[in-house]
């Protein structure tokens, strides 16, 4: 199955490159040439700057696992981000669909192959850019209100919608979305999606950074005050949505049926360590402390979980930290003994 679709997806996609290969400078050298100058076949017109902006290119392509879909974004190259224009291709290599959405990049599939999330940035669509056909929810606010004072109404553009992520059902095609989203993960069992909001406070949040990423343009002492923010955790199963607050660093172990997250909140005397379990929606602390949590890793099996703990320490630039280290998350959760403390701690010396 997964040989057939990926040849069939070769051709359509190899087919479709040379059309654009083709098109787009015969498409170059009509508008440059004079509607009354003969044409001559066999000329071949000389490439020049300005054509470099319009060629295109094909990124970010993927085969859903079950060989039933593959999606693409389609944008401008060699030109700034802001005019890049992508459009998402998701096509249904069953009926040859193709559902294309405006200023829409990064796909992902669940899984189970159900579901298709995905980022969607009206800022993308640059100068001239064309609206979406597929997946594009109204923009959020409504317009500014029509003969505002002054007479200033209808002056200049409107603010763009914010940046929003779209989540897509394959098998119905309803999209839901949720905006200012900075990054989605999906379960690996594919029962849940994490959506993480900016940062507050601007930096690596604003600028959609990594989840856990502290802000750039926060000062020294406030770093870890403005690391940590909202994440919604959604359950694919029922639809519904559960918000995390002043959440750190997080992530699904490999099965997927355990989320762990640091909270970095203000004041510090709330942070910790806590582990979701997703089928009985418990959450469990395994730590907490007035310090700040940072790099939280599970291992490969995703059955043990470590985390630095660490104090801000004057005149240092790292921080006083401690190794946390939970060998059997499982254990640790259902043996009450075990989240008095950590399996094992290090002090980590500061260079």
């Amino acid at each position: 199955m997964h040989s057939l679709a990926s040849r069939r997806i070769s051709r359509a996609i190899l087919t479709f490159a040379t059309s654009i290969a083709v098109a787009a400078p015969l498409a170059a050298q009509t508008q440059a040439g004079s509607p009354s100058a003969p044409k001559d076949p066999t000329a071949k017109k000389v490439l020049v700057p300005d054509d470099y902006t319009r060629w295109r290119s094909i990124g970010g392509q993927s085969l859903s696992g079950d060989g039933k879909w593959v999606t693409y974004v389609y944008s401008f190259t060699n030109t700034a981000p802001a005019d890049a224009k992508p459009v998402l291709h998701l096509l249904n290599l069953g009926t040859n669909q193709d559902v294309e959405v405006a200023n829409a990049s990064g796909p992902a599939f669940s899984n189970d192959s159900k579901w298709l999330a995905y980022q969607v940035d009206p800022a993308s669509a640059g100068r001239g850019g064309r609206g979406g056909r597929g997946g594009g929810a109204p923009p959020a606010g409504g317009a500014a209100p029509a003969g505002g004072q002054n007479g200033r109404a209808g002056q200049g553009a409107p603010p763009a919608p914010p940046r929003r992520v779209e989540l897509r059902n394959l098998e119905t095609g309803n999209v839901q979305s949720w905006q200012d989203i900075q990054s989605f993960t999906f379960a690996g069992t594919s029962s849940h999606l994490i959506l993480r909001r900016r940062s507050p406070g601007g930096g690596a949040g604003a600028g959609g950074g990594r989840a856990g990423g502290a802000p750039g343009a926060a000062p020294a002492e406030n770093a870890a005050a403005t690391r940590g923010g909202d994440v919604i955790l959604h359950d694919l199963t029922t639809g519904r949505d559960q918000l995390l607050g002043s959440v750190g660093e997080i992530g699904f172990n490999k099965k997927g049926d355990l989320l762990a997250y640091t909270v970095e909140a203000t004041p510090k005397d709330g942070n910790g360590l806590f582990v979701l379990d997703l089928a009985s929606g418990r959450i469990n602390p395994l730590d907490n402390d007035a310090r700040t949590y940072a790099r939280m890793t599970w291992n490969d099996a995703g059955t043990g979980l470590a985390v630095l703990k660490g104090v801000e320490v004057d005149k240092m630039r790292e921080r006083d930290n401690t190794l946390l280290v939970y060998r059997d998350i499982k254990s640790a959760i259902t043996d009450p003994q075990q989240l008095i403390g950590p399996v094992s701690t290090i002090a980590a010396e500061q260079g």
